[in-house]
């Protein structure tokens, strides 16, 4: 598959995910490159368990959508 036409879907499943987010009761975010791990839950909206932290364990996708959740949260709790 050309490179291009999976960074495609690599961003748009980003975006469609942020997009379903907030009509989710729970989410649970796993990360298959190596094996199956869960990397993140939200609940709510709300950042629950972000497993992207562990010094050493890279997950730049969940990372990226559990920093954004995590600054709306302090916006919206008037800390930045």
């Amino acid at each position: 598959m050309p490179a291009d036409t999976i960074e495609r879907r690599y961003l748009l499943s980003a975006e469609n995910l942020n997009k379903i987010i907030p009509y989710c009761n729970r989410v649970f975010l796993y990360d298959n490159s190596q094996y199956l791990r869960c990397v993140g839950v939200i609940e709510n909206g709300v950042v629950l368990n972000d497993m992207t932290m562990i010094p050493g364990y890279e997950c730049p996708w969940a990372e990226s959508i559990l920093r954004g959740l995590q600054q709306e949260q302090a916006y919206d709790n008037g800390r930045l």
